[in-house]
């Protein structure tokens, strides 16, 4: 499959998290030397690869079930009107 091809086959996947842990994300990935897109492509390639995730899920502590259970205005999450926007978040 050529690049061409494969780029007009892909799609976008949105996450939502705390800035913190989104920077956290984005060094330790960097540190592996990845992309967190290519990470999370990796682990979508174990999954399927497996059938199984490739760590054993737990259920959250009370904190992070609180957390979980709030509105995404609770969160701290902040809503834009343009991708032009969330494109200077990413240089932060």
């Amino acid at each position: 499959m050529s690049i061409e091809t494969m780029n007009q086959q892909t799609t976008v996947f949105q996450v939502r998290m705390h800035p913190q842990e989104k920077q956290e994300m984005f060094a330790l990935f960097g540190a592996m030397g990845l992309k967190p897109s290519q990470a999370f492509r990796m682990f979508v390639s174990e999954v399927k690869r497996t059938g199984k995730m490739p760590f054993t899920p737990s259920l959250p502590n009370e904190k992070t079930a609180k957390f979980l259970n709030l509105s995404d205005e609770q969160k701290g999450y902040e809503r834009v009107t343009k991708a032009s926007d969330l494109l200077i978040d990413l240089d932060d």
